[in-house]
């Protein structure tokens, strides 16, 4: 892609300093760009590299200082928010319109399938699964009978949606996700074993949802494991039977969510955390990595950490404390001798 200074202020709707007919053709860190890069600062760490960078063009944030700088600046108030934006519209442009259907593919006569639809080969498309518009279907996925699937929605490779599965609109369900598996329900016999409790329910999953590789959502037992608009799931998380995930909520890589557990809106949930069953989670919480949740979280908009849970403040001072632990024992062993103790 090349794209004048100009041109790419306007798209951003920044405000331009320097050369506007300066052209850049690709993005590239700010520390190793060169001639005919783009770049940007979005995390003040990286503003020293200002006076050295190569870059053409540089994306940065009101209020910081780049007189230091040879480089055409585009002032914005989110670079963050901003350089997602380029992105996505970098993508679009160098993505392939993949439309049709592969030789070597399985659809079923009692499919739906809209206009503009790819299903590449090897991909499976059961009895009375609906495909909207614009739906693009990997090969070697497989789409379950009666799943539905939401318009420009998309499978990597070897995405799997069993049975039953609905999902929503413009969402991204990378390689290796498997959603609607079974709930793991087992009930205790007699004879020491285990009798398996059939998953009878499904897996709902509403607009512009990305799930990450190798990442698993169970179905529920009776009714629905259901996950909010715009929800982001990271690689490697598993989401158990009977789950509710909210509206924009973020899960990271190895998070494990237990069954019929309720996560409110806007909740961020770092990587390897764990929660138990059956609590519920307030709106706009945010807990840690490899924090260990083990009751319900009832006040919306606080930071949670550790094991065992704390608030996130009180966990760093404990930390800080524990540091200075062998400190602490030399001086109690030292006070103990003193005083004739050993």
């Amino acid at each position: 892609m090349e794209i004048s200074a100009e041109a790419l202020c306007a798209l951003l709707a920044g405000i331009l300093e320097g050369d506007p007919e300066v052209k850049v053709t690709k993005l590239a860190p700010i520390e190793s760009a060169g001639p005919g890069d783009l770049s940007f600062v979005s995390n003040p760490k990286y503003e020293k590299y200002l006076a050295t960078t190569a870059a053409s063009v540089v994306l940065l944030a009101h209020g910081v200082d780049s007189c230091h700088t040879k480089a055409t600046i585009i002032r914005l108030h989110d670079v963050y928010q901003s350089l997602a934006q380029l992105m996505q519209h970098m993508e679009r442009l160098s993505k392939p319109h993949k439309v049709g259907i592969e030789p070597m593919t399985y659809v079923s006569a009692s499919a739906q399938v809209g206009e503009d639809v790819y299903i590449g080969a090897f991909a499976y498309v059961g009895d009375g699964a609906v495909l909207a518009n614009g739906v693009k279907v990997y090969p070697h996925c497989y789409v379950g009978e009666h799943t539905r699937i939401g318009s420009h929605t998309i499978l990597y490779p070897g995405a799997r949606c069993y049975p039953g599965v609905q999902l929503g609109s413009h969402c991204v369900v990378h390689s290796g996700a498997v959603i609607g598996a079974d709930g793991f329900g087992f009930a205790p016999n007699s004879q020491g074993g285990y009798d398996k409790i059939p998953q009878l329910g499904n897996v709902v999953i509403g607009d512009h949802v990305e799930i990450g590789a190798n990442s698993t959502i169970d179905r529920a037992a009776l009714a629905s494991t259901k996950i909010g608009d715009g929800a982001k799931i990271d690689n490697l998380v598993m989401i158990a039977h009977n789950v509710e995930i909210g509206r924009n909520t973020a899960i990271v890589a190895q998070a494990g969510i237990s069954g019929s557990t309720k996560v409110g809106e806007q909740c961020v949930i770092g990587g390897q955390a764990g929660l138990v069953g059956h609590i519920s989670i307030a709106n706009n919480t945010r807990i840690g990595a490899r924090a260990g949740v083990g009751k319900s979280l009832a006040q919306p908009g606080k930071d949670w950490s550790g094991v065992p849970l704390m608030e996130h403040k009180k966990n760093l001072k404990i930390q800080a404390l524990i540091k200075q632990l062998p400190l602490l024992f030399e001086q109690i062993h030292t006070l103990s001798i003193k005083h004739g103790n050993q």
